[in-house]
């Protein structure tokens, strides 16, 4: 699943415009990952509008993009792009159709090759 979506380096996200996102998720479960408990779907903007989080029961991807819908809704600017790892919970066709469906850019991180 992961190779369907593109890389994205440090440079290329360093060069992003405001509405896009690196998101991930926050577990609170103290210290064992055992068990039922909520994670927090974290987004942050590469314009200084700060991150954006909301609640999910789960770590399951129509929750994902359910806590986006309403990440967007937070947000002063409308979602042009979303970068991710590539756990289960994002790299998922579910939230390729998401992206495609609402003409948002879906891609993980990438290696940036340096030459000294």
């Amino acid at each position: 699943m992961g190779r369907e979506v593109p890389e994205r380096t440090y440079d290329e996200w360093a060069r992003s415009p405001p509405g896009f996102l690196e998101i991930d998720l926050v577990p609170h479960c103290g210290r064992t990952l055992v068990g039922s408990f909520i994670h927090s779907l974290v987004a942050t903007d590469t314009a200084p509008a700060g991150p954006r989080r909301v609640p999910l029961l789960g770590r399951e991807q129509s929750l994902v993009v359910e806590g986006l819908d309403a990440i967007g809704w937070l947000l002063p600017l409308s979602i042009i792009g979303i970068d991710s790892d590539n756990a289960s919970a994002f790299s998922n066709e579910t939230l390729i159709r998401w992206c495609a469906g609402r003409d948002i850019e879906f891609t993980r991180p990438g290696h940036t090759t340096r030459t000294t």
